[in-house]
């Protein structure tokens, strides 16, 4: 194209090329516009900034705005516009808000951009206020601007502004059909009113492919894959073709029910019709694979396709690793994604450091928390529960306590993690300490709390609070215990020797108790040399693990230190006949 000419046909050329979708080449005709000193005209940019907002590209897309500036570009309301949703895409938010509130006259499209971008990038609030302050200035919503404000809703849980919405598209005579049913659908399921979802569905003329979607994701988003693969079925049956949503929406379905069998086929589905290279669907599969246990699947579907990768891949990566127990190998997936020059994000982040805890690695966990320094991160309360936790297992409690100290902002899990590592380190009165500061400054507890303090009780030997405790959970706060409270609980009675009184909450439990309940209770046995109350576990132990051995071998414990050496014996050679053999590091 000869530089000779306006920028007319540039322009022209640029938006061709965003058009059908090629994002990098419009960016990459733009530089060459500018490099031929092609006049400047508002079609290139428009199209220049649409192509990094899709990318999404920030340092292009603030190229682009810099250099429109130096050159003299008229800002009207329409490149305005374009620059608020193109800093909204890259996730600039308060650049967005800038650009925003230098527009004079504000129109529809203009407020649109700001609610989209506030909906965008986690700020539903302000997305929501915007809308209400746009009605004030006169200007009436439309369709793209109420479709813009739906997630806000749904990140707040707000059904009954959601509804309010819904109600104003109804009496506006909006169909809808296209963006609008959908966007009522994923509210709804996220604010978890399915029945009204489902009612938005049925009513739709035309349920094209996105509605399905819609539905189908909301499902899988709310732990219901059952429903998820039902409507997916019936996708199938109506004829039409399923798109990458589609099956990015109900594969983490059969994830969520590890159902391998059945996941594999449908990633063969992806592959039939063509969707298997789109990334979206790759990390669908990866964490499918991940999370029925197929770990080297996974990872062989990785390394097959590592160069076109995304930051989400080594995430899910990282993530499958840690879910299945392969803590060295996460990290190992972490520091190659580093060596990469792959920049690790959040959720990078909240799923590795508690690697560094498992491994007990106070080395990288330092090297974390210097990462999260310098990128930002520290304020992050997910973030902040991680480091906490973290330096409590490495037995660094003064960085943790000093950490916590320093949170500005601070969630029930933060107060948990600080709790929990009190008691692990051996420091009880301190945990309870913090559990009753907790109760004062009226911080919300929950289940995980209590365990905490019934752990600290239990390692303190502090039995009248640990029945205090205890009880306050189902009489004070209605809290319902879980087994892990009862087998806390069983243990804290069975070192102070009260095995009568643990046995007793035991026969109690409105729940069935499981091997680590009868576990915490044989190993008081053994502590207290009590074979009678021991063979009465060990039956029910035998029962719920009959390949484990661990249980046998305790009970040959107590016999030999009760001087019954003959069935001590007898039971090493009923283990030995059986073929059962002990757990390796079970301690019970």
């Amino acid at each position: 194209m000869s530089s000779a000419r306006d920028g007319v046909s540039w322009g022209t050329m640029i938006s061709g090329y965003v058009h059908n979708g090629f994002f990098a080449r419009a960016l990459d005709l733009f530089d060459a516009m500018r490099n031929a000193n092609v006049k400047l005209n508002p079609v290139a940019v428009l199209g220049a900034l649409k192509a990094a907002g899709e990318i999404p590209d920030l340092d292009r897309g603030e190229d682009v705005h810099d250099y429109s500036v130096r050159n003299g570009l008229k800002f009207d309301i329409e490149v305005n516009t374009a620059l608020v949703i193109m800093y909204a895409k890259c996730g600039a938010t308060e650049k967005a808000k800038a650009v925003f509130a230098n527009i004079h006259e504000k129109d529809v499209v203009a407020w649109s951009a700001i609610i989209s971008s506030f909906a965008q990038n986690a700020s539903p609030k302000q997305a929501l206020l915007s809308l209400k302050e746009m009605q004030v200035q006169g200007v009436k919503p439309n369709r793209i601007t109420l479709v813009s404000a739906l997630p806000a809703c749904a990140e707040l849980s707000d059904v009954r502004l959601g509804k309010s919405i819904h109600c104003f598209m109804f009496k506006s005579d909006m169909i809808l059909d296209g963006s609008v049913g959908p966007a009522l659908i994923a509210m709804y399921c996220k604010c978890e009113s399915f029945g009204l979802a489902r009612a938005v569905f049925d009513r739709l003329n035309s349920r094209d492919v996105v509605a399905w979607n819609a539905l189908i994701n909301g499902y899988t988003q709310a732990d219901e894959p059952l429903e998820a693969l039902q409507l997916f079925r019936q996708l199938r049956m109506t004829g039409k073709i399923p798109d990458c949503a589609t099956f990015v929406a109900v594969l983490p379905a059969f994830a969520l029910l590890s159902d391998l069998k059945e996941g594999a086929s449908v990633h063969g589905m992806t592959i039939k019709y063509g969707f298997h290279s789109d990334l979206r669907v790759k990390n669908a599969t990866l964490d499918l694979y991940a999370k029925c246990g197929d770990v080297q699947t996974s990872h062989k579907l990785f390394a097959e396709r590592k160069a076109c990768a995304d930051i989400v891949s080594w995430n899910t990566m990282i993530a499958g690793y840690m879910h299945n127990g392969q803590v060295k190998q996460a990290m190992v997936i972490f520091h190659r994604m580093m060596s990469e020059y792959i920049k690790p994000n959040l959720v990078s982040l909240v799923s590795i450091i508690p690697a560094a805890a498992c491994l007990v690695s106070l080395k990288d966990g330092l090297a974390l928390h210097c990462y999260v320094v310098k990128s930002g991160f520290v304020s992050d309360v997910r973030v902040g529960n991680s480091l906490i936790d973290m330096y409590s297992k490495c037995g660094r409690l003064d960085c943790a306590q000093k950490f916590f100290d320093q949170m500005i902002q601070k969630d029930t899990t933060s107060w948990n993690s600080m709790l929990s590592g009190y008691s692990i380190n051996g420091l009880s009165q301190k945990a309870i300490s913090l559990f009753l500061q907790m109760e004062n400054d009226a911080i919300e507890v929950d289940a995980l709390t209590y365990l905490g303090v019934l752990s600290a009780c239990r390692h303190g030997g502090l039995v009248a609070k640990g029945r205090e405790t205890f009880d306050s959970t189902i009489h004070k706060k209605g809290l319902r215990p879980n087994v892990k409270h009862y087998a806390c609980m069983v243990d804290l009675l069975g070192r102070a020797g009260q095995l009568d009184e643990a046995w007793r909450l035991i026969q109690k439990m409105p729940i069935d108790p499981d091997a680590s309940v009868w576990g915490s209770l044989l190993g008081a046995c053994r502590m207290h040399g009590n074979s009678k109350l021991g063979e009465m576990v060990l039956e029910q132990l035998a029962r719920l693990a009959p390949n484990d051995g661990a249980h046998y071998v305790v009970l040959s414990s107590i016999y030999a230190q009760t001087g019954r050496w003959s069935d001590a014996g007898y039971m090493r050679d009923a283990m030995t006949s059986t073929g059962i053999t002990k757990t390796p590091g079970c301690s019970w």
